[in-house]
C-alpha cells in the first residue's frame, strides 16, 4: 500500500456521486419515507404515523431481515477473500450502486468519526478493537480515513465507491497491518505520502486508530514529549524512533496513556434528558443529527450489525425535519424528550429497543 510498487491488475471505475444510491437528507420528510419505502416502518404504539401524516394509512410492519430501502440486495462479498497485510488490496466488483443499499454517508453531516472519537464512521465502534482496512485507488492510499473491515466491505457491497467520510474516489481495500505483529508493515501504511516520515498530528491519527490508549492525553501531552523522538528538530519523526520495541513512541505510548473505559449513558426510556445532556459533549444544548444517530448506536450497541446501524440512521433521517421545527440543524432538549409524542419516544418505539 503505501510505498507498494505493486497495483492492482485491473481498475474499477469510481463511481460519480450523482449515481450513488439515494440516502434521505434533511429535506426528506417521514411521510415520504413512508409512501416510498414502507418496508422501514413500524409505527409507534403510542404515535400511530396516521396521526403525524395527513391521516395516510400505516405502513405494513417492519421488518427486521429487509433491506433498509427494499428492492435486489446487493452481491455479496467475500471477507475470506481479503488479502493478507501488504498484498494488493481487494478490488471493488465492476458494478454500479445496488438499488437494495443505502448510502451510509451521503447526506450526513461534516463530522468525521475517525478524528473527532476515534471510531469507525460507520458503525461508530472504537477503530481499535477490530482489524481494520483503507481505502485505495490504482494500489495507493486516497484519504486519511480507517473503517473497520466488515464495515467496508458492507458499503462496497452498497456499489459506494467513494469515502464515506471525504468523498475520495476508492477502487479497493487494504486491510491494515497488526502494529505488533508487523510495524514496519503497518508503519509503510500509515505512512499516507510513502515519504518514510510522520508528523505530530499523523501521529495522533493513526495511534489512536491502532491502539487502545488515551487518545485525548495522547493529543494534549505529544508536544512536550516530541523532542525525545525528533532529535534533530524537523518536526517529523522517521519509521526506527516510531517502532522501536524498547524505546520507540509507540512503545512509550503503550505503557504510560493506557485506555480508559468509559461511563455508561444513563437509560434513554427512563432518564432522557440526563441521556440527553450526556452525549451533548460540547454543552450547548442541541444534539446535530449525526450525533443522535451515534449516540443510539452506542448507547443500544447497534455496531456488530451494521443493518441495524443503517436502519437507526435512516429512521433518524427521515424523522428529523418533523422534531426540528425551526430547521436550525439541531435538536433540543425540548423537542427530544417530550414525552409520548417526543424524538426520543418515536425513535424507541419505531426501532423497538431493548
Amino acid at each position: 500500500m503505501g510505498n507498494s510498487d505493486s497495483s492492482p491488475t485491473a481498475e474499477v471505475q469510481a463511481v460519480p456521486t450523482e449515481s450513488l444510491p439515494r440516502s434521505f437528507g434533511s429535506s426528506t420528510r417521514s411521510s415520504e419515507i413512508q409512501e416510498s419505502h414502507p418496508a422501514m416502518w413500524h409505527p409507534p404504539t403510542h404515535r400511530r404515523l396516521s396521526q403525524m401524516h395527513h391521516n395516510q394509512p400505516p405502513p405494513p410492519p417492519y421488518d427486521e431481515g429487509s433491506s433498509p430501502v427494499g428492492g435486489m440486495a446487493p452481491p455479496a462479498f467475500n471477507p475470506e477473500a481479503m488479502p493478507p497485510s501488504g498484498q494488493p488490496g481487494l478490488l471493488a466488483p465492476p458494478t454500479g450502486p445496488s438499488r437494495g443499499a443505502m448510502s451510509v454517508s451521503s447526506n450526513r453531516s461534516n463530522r468525521d468519526a475517525n478524528a473527532e472519537y476515534a471510531e469507525c464512521p460507520i458503525c461508530y465502534n472504537e477503530l481499535y478493537k477490530e482489524e481494520l482496512s483503507v481505502l485505495t485507488r490504482r494500489g495507493k492510499r486516497v484519504c486519511t480515513h480507517f473503517y473497520h473491515t466488515r464495515c467496508s466491505i458492507d458499503f462496497l457491497n452498497s456499489g459506494i465507491r467513494q469515502c464515506p467520510v471525504c468523498r475520495a474516489d476508492f477502487d479497493a481495500l487494504q486491510p491494515v497491518p497488526d502494529v505488533g505483529r508487523d510495524p514496519r508493515g503497518w508503519f509503510r501504511l500509515v505512512d499516507l505520502n510513502g515519504d518514510g516520515h510522520l508528523d505530530q498530528k499523523e501521529v495522533v491519527e493513526v495511534l489512536k486508530a491502532a491502539l487502545p490508549i488515551d487518545w485525548k492525553v495522547l493529543e494534549h501531552k505529544l508536544p512536550e514529549f516530541w523532542g525525545r523522538w525528533d532529535r534533530d528538530g524537523n518536526g517529523t519523526i522517521e519509521m526506527n524512533e516510531m517502532m522501536d520495541p524498547q524505546n520507540g513512541l509507540v512503545a512509550y505510548v503503550r505503557r504510560t496513556l493506557p485506555h480508559r473505559g468509559e461511563a455508561r449513558p444513563p437509560d434513554l426510556k427512563t432518564h432522557r434528558l440526563d441521556w440527553f445532556r450526556y452525549w451533548d459533549e460540547d454543552n450547548n444544548g442541541t444534539l446535530e443529527q449525526e450525533e443522535v444517530v451515534r449516540a443510539l448506536v452506542k448507547t443500544f450497541r447497534m455496531h456488530k450489525d451494521i443493518q441495524r446501524v443503517y436502519n437507526c440512521r435512516n429512521l433518524v433521517m427521515a424523522l428529523w425535519d418533523d422534531f426540528d421545527a425551526d430547521g436550525n440543524g439541531h435538536i433540543e432538549a425540548r423537542e427530544f424528550c417530550r414525552a409520548g409524542d417526543g424524538l426520543a419516544d418515536t425513535i424507541i418505539a419505531n426501532l423497538e429497543l431493548r
